[in-house]
């Protein structure tokens, strides 16, 4: 397939799941948990304290919907994000470069698998959360 189009498909991908995290799924969410941010909408990070009164907040079925939808959601998205930007590095890099544009292209990864392992973390407060209040 052509490298091009293979982009595009990632890219189009990942604008569709953004989008349908931000139009959907984190509204439900944000509106679940009475007003008070998910984890995703708090770029710079959140206390004990505050991870705590978003997890209190959420009902049963928020809790089941965080868990479910918005972790399928947030998994995907970083890793189309990272195939996107990799692709896109990639993609106009100078063809002279070889194959340095592919470990240049690779720079994308940690920035990938910190948000992934930040998604896991708080699907385990919110998992455990769970359990201790709603079995």
């Amino acid at each position: 397939m052509n490298k091009r189009l293979l982009f595009w498909i990632c890219a189009a991908l990942t604008a569709l799941v953004y989008g349908i995290m931000v139009v959907w799924s984190l509204p439900i969410i944000l509106a679940d948990a009475e007003g008070l941010l998910p984890f995703d909408l708090r770029p710079l990070g959140y206390s004990h304290d505050q991870t705590k009164s978003f997890l209190a907040a959420l009902s049963a079925d928020g809790t089941r919907f965080y868990q479910t939808t918005q972790r399928a959601l947030d998994t995907a998205f970083p890793i189309l994000e990272a195939l996107s930007l990799g692709g896109a590095i990639f993609i106009l890099l100078p063809d002279r470069l070889g194959a340095k544009r592919f470990f240049i292209a690779l720079l994308v990864l940690p920035g990938s698998v910190f948000d992934l392992l930040e998604n896991a973390g708080s699907c385990g407060f919110v998992t455990g959360w769970e359990q201790r209040n709603y079995a």
